[in-house]
């Protein structure tokens, strides 16, 4: 039994860069650097006669429709005030081609930072709360369709999640002389498969169908949030999974994955929220529990590490454990509706 493929080296990209580039009459100068944290869709920094660009290779489930809405997403969101760094468009007027038989687009590059996962100050928790706030309010009145891929939002099967978590835990029991990474994994996972399996801890989706749905960014969070030398948003970037949610469950996606629970970084968030968007008081507790539940339910990490081969999520493995473990408590589960319906109205 194998526990994982051998992780492959990353494809060279070159020619299909070299393509889009002459497409846009521009031509590279010095290889092109690729972003570290350009996960699923691999990016790079590229250096042309006419500036500086991001190149992005989509991955390979993405579709010239798909990657159609995200761009007009954006659009949109920008012309609504949402600093926004805009998908170049060719001389023809498209903004993604098919080179070297991948999807690419280009991409202005936006000079900056990102804040610090495990060291943003309240400043910065006030600064991307008003940051989500102003999206979810610039994207209320999209007057687009929402193709068929996006409509249901956070969705899952609990017999489907705990079949995936058992086959990695079946893949490490069965590696030979596995290491700590592998054990403290297995131990994570194995945490979530208990709780999957106690009767009446998870609920299926559909229990939430009556929360609101609009259209947000879909993966918020400070990784894609470009902060400029003045320390204001230069650009929110990557809008791949843009599509219909509750709004408050991407809130608290955010400041889960972003360690943003605890005040004063929560209160901070929320108050910058509230200066561009409402939230429902009546959605709060219902939001929390839809997020608690999607948590649980996702193998996203587990999956892609051990049988996708994919070394770059090692790193999500103690905070998803983490998140789990904390979320788990009716208390914390109650403590954030609390604090959401004070920023209610």
């Amino acid at each position: 039994m194998v526990l994982e493929p051998p992780r492959p080296s990353l494809p060279d990209h070159t020619p299909a860069i070299d393509a889009l580039l002459e497409r846009h009459g521009l031509r590279r100068e010095g290889p092109p650097v690729h972003l570290a944290d350009s996960i699923q869709n691999p990016s790079y920094r590229v250096a042309t006669g006419g500036g500086a660009f991001v190149v992005r290779v989509h991955k390979k489930s993405r579709t010239m429709d798909g990657i159609a809405f995200e761009h007009a997403v954006m659009r949109y969101a920008a012309a609504g005030g949402v600093p926004v760094a805009l998908p170049v468009p060719t001389a023809s007027g498209e903004t993604a081609i098919r080179a070297g038989g991948v999807l690419i687009a280009l991409y202005p590059w936006v000079e900056g930072r990102t804040a610090t996962r495990g060291s943003i100050t309240p400043g910065e928790a006030a600064l991307l709360g008003e940051t989500e706030g102003r999206i979810h309010t610039a994207l209320a009145g999209y007057p687009g369709e929402v193709p068929r891929a996006w409509r249901s939002g956070a969705q899952w099967d609990t017999e489907t999640s705990i079949a995936q978590l058992s086959r990695v835990d079946d893949l490490i029991r069965y590696y030979p002389a596995p290491g700590d990474e592998y054990l403290r994994a297995q131990e994570g996972l194995r945490d979530a498969l208990d709780l999957l399996e106690t009767p009446g801890v998870a609920v299926p989706w559909s229990s939430f169908s009556g929360l609101r749905l609009t259209l947000v960014h879909g993966d918020f969070h400070e990784r894609n949030v470009i902060l400029g030398g003045d320390g204001a948003v230069a650009a929110v970037v990557d809008w791949e999974a843009a599509g219909l949610l509750p709004p408050l469950f991407e809130l608290l996606r955010c400041v889960t994955f972003a360690g943003l629970l605890d005040e004063p970084h929560l209160g901070a968030y929320l108050d910058g929220y509230r200066r561009h968007a409402t939230i429902d008081a009546g959605a709060c507790e219902a939001s929390v529990a839809f997020w608690w539940q999607s948590l649980l339910h996702d193998t996203w990490v587990y999956t892609q590490r051990f049988i996708e081969g994919d070394h770059g999520v090692t790193r999500f493995f103690p905070e998803t454990r983490a998140n789990i473990a904390r979320l788990r408590e009716p208390a914390e589960r109650a403590r954030l509706a609390a604090a959401l319906r004070a920023h209610a109205g």
